[in-house]
């Protein structure tokens, strides 16, 4: 059955009333991103649990919640749900920042029962503040990885907008915004003693649909009908802002409901997530082809090493030598020379920190090259060479983080994402036919780890696993992960379509950014999306920006001005026409991630901080972040930077 003629999927239009047209002359944003809106009439928070009716919605809890200044105890879209508060809600671990008072509506639509034998809906989280507070607008939240957690929807405003401590300062719930989020479809099975217990889900057809876009598509729906019935009126604007899998959400918003959103920001997305799990079984493969353990392959020294020789090779392309590499593209030709040279890396010890063995220098190139088919020809993506490698965040994707100054070598590892997600994801939800990987959380790295080493490659040819198979249906699975197609955009997990006509003419607006050091997703490949959708639209960046984050991690992190306010960016172009060529970002001080005791050499030690390699007179100095193509540069040694 096609995505439009099956009922269950049809993504509801908001239509606004008549009412509601004739208040949108009474909002005015008047430059702020919190001026409040008009409202009709505002419904009791806890009059919605009885007034609000809608077919297939069930409203499980609703509570009104006290404004506070720097809350903790949100719970991520990956989890963990670690208690309840006084009145049995419950709480996670993850800090939210200021919040308004408002009130808070927890549901679930269209349950079902699953071809496993478990029951399924799409649970939904809608914050709504109160009528004095709301500024008029609409803010739906994407998630992360594989989801399976009600998520808090304070309204994460993906810039890294924290103080010295990690706590957010501030969110799209204090900024009046209503805000909403989804746990896709599934709740994981905490009950269960396997490891894998987050992808279950994907032995049901209908979960991975919603997982892959139908629960931000009937979230949508319920959460505007919410804020219909709260205040008396629709909202005057709409928007999504995601990160990872909540990149891919946003990009989704953007292809899969052109009409229910005026503004998208998509950092870091994950829109070929298959394709990037395909992926994490190469990197492996290749890591494991120098060390069993996977986790040692590389030392901090090592990665230390190599971020060394590509800031030497790239640092003043940008016009200061300040520990920042700004012009991607220039350092993307001089790296190129310098492999072609035989010059980028020295022969070395391992672990010597001044050079590589040539067995690491050839799995490294492998890594940075991306997966290959059996003919060798790319799969997915190469990545950049950036100087971010020797950040935490990078390692925990690619190779996982290790405590043998404590533990003895090969104890207390934490397994790469890579392994601890893309393994048991891949074979779970991407694939034709869903295949589990068993053992409980004492055994299963192993056991992902050995399944990850069967995905057929050009480095293991004769693998049991065709990584075509994410292009495949198979009985009850009839719609396949991803197209074949480039940007085609077909399949339940597919973010990348180019078909962006609805969106154009309604003249909603579009921002895509990502870091160029990100371990998972690679920015090469948003940015052949970009280049693929300006060829389709010559006007592209009328509508739609691409914007690279020199350094950052992924979405955080790493050697990079990463803290900076894409919403209020987005926001101006929507609302008042203001096209952002380029966004001020800071280098923040990233020292609070690294308060956990010193593990050496696989992790920084104390005085090893994020901060290492960055000139100290650096930080909290800003940079621009530019429109695509241009860059940033400095034509006085650093003192000032332009968009070129």
């Amino acid at each position: 059955m096609s995505y439009g003629s099956q009922a269950r999927f049809a993504l509801k239009l908001s239509v606004a009333s008549c009412l509601a047209a004739m208040l949108g002359g009474c909002f005015d944003s008047g430059g702020s991103n919190n001026s409040p809106a008009a409202v009709v009439t505002e419904t009791a928070c806890t009059d919605l649990a009885t007034q609000f009716k809608m077919d297939g919605v069930t409203i499980e809890s609703v509570k009104e919640v006290a404004a506070a200044t720097s809350v903790t105890g949100g719970i991520g879209a990956s989890g963990p749900v670690v208690g309840t508060d006084a009145s049995g809600y419950p709480v996670g671990v993850e800090k939210m920042g200021p919040m308004p008072a408002h009130c808070v509506i927890r549901g679930s639509a269209d349950p079902h029962h699953g071809a496993d034998g478990s029951t399924y809906a799409i649970g939904f989280e809608v914050r709504l503040p109160i009528a004095s507070a709301w500024n008029g607008r609409f803010f739906f939240q994407g998630g992360g990885g594989v989801n399976g957690f009600m998520a808090s929807a304070y309204g994460n405003l993906r810039g890294n907008l924290l103080d010295a401590t990690g706590m957010p300062e501030d969110n799209a719930l204090n900024r009046g915004f209503a805000v909403a989020s989804t746990d896709s479809g599934h709740r994981a099975n905490t009950a269960s003693t396997d490891a894998d217990a987050q992808t279950l889900f994907g032995a049901d057809p209908q979960a991975r649909l919603d997982y892959g876009y139908n629960a931000v598509a009937r979230t949508t729906t319920i959460a505007k009908a919410l804020i219909n019935k709260r205040y008396g009126r629709s909202q005057n604007y709409s928007y999504f802002v995601g990160c990872s899998n909540g990149g891919r959400d946003a990009m989704v918003a953007s292809q899969r409901l052109p009409n229910e959103f005026d503004g998208v920001f998509a950092l870091n997305p994950g829109f070929q997530l298959p394709k990037a799990a395909v992926n994490q079984a190469w990197d492996t493969q290749q890591f494991y082809s120098l060390s069993t353990s996977i986790y040692d392959a590389f030392t901090k020294k090592d990665m230390d090493y190599v971020a060394s020789r590509i800031m030497t090779t790239c640092d003043a392309l940008d016009g200061a030598a300040d520990g920042l590499v700004q012009d991607r593209a220039a350092c993307d030709t001089a790296i190129s020379a310098a492999i072609t040279g035989g010059t980028l890396f020295a022969t070395g010890a391992k672990d010597s920190g001044t050079g590589l063995t040539a067995a690491q220098i050839t799995a490294l190139t492998a890594v940075f090259g991306g997966v290959k088919d059996s003919s060798n020809a790319s799969f997915y993506s190469d990545f950049p060479y950036d100087a971010g490698i020797s950040y935490r965040d990078w390692r925990s994707w690619k190779l996982g983080i290790a405590n043998p100054a404590t533990s003895g070598a090969g104890s207390a590892v934490t397994p790469s994402q890579a392994v601890s997600i893309g393994a048991f994801s891949l074979p779970a939800v991407f694939m034709s036919a869903y295949s589990h990987i068993t053992g409980d959380t004492s055994t299963s790295s192993a056991n992902a780890l050995a399944w990850m080493n069967t995905v057929k490659t050009a480095l293991v040819p004769t693998g049991a696993v065709d990584p075509t198979k994410i292009y495949a249906t198979s009985g009850l699975y009839t719609t396949p992960a991803m197209d074949a197609t480039a940007n085609s955009g077909v399949g339940f997990m597919s973010g990348n379509s180019i078909n962006y006509d609805t969106f154009k003419a309604r003249k909603s607006r579009l921002i895509v950014a990502h870091g160029t050091s990100d371990g998972v997703f690679s920015s090469n490949d948003t940015k052949n999306w970009y280049k693929a959708l300006k060829g389709k639209y010559s006007d592209a960046a009328t509508f739609a920006r691409y914007f690279e984050i020199p350094g950052m991690n992924h979405c955080s992190g790493g050697r990079a001005a990463d803290k900076f306010d894409m919403v209020t960016a987005l926001v101006n172009w929507v609302e008042k026409g203001t096209v952002p060529d380029s966004v001020t970002a800071t280098v923040r001080d990233q020292n609070y991630l690294y308060a956990a005791a010193a593990w050496t050499p696989y992790k920084p030690d104390t005085t090893d901080t994020l901060s290492v390699g960055i000139n100290a007179t650096t930080i909290g100095k800003t940079r621009p972040l530019c429109a695509y193509p241009t860059v940033a540069k400095s034509t006085d040694g650093g003192t000032s930077w332009t968009c070129q």
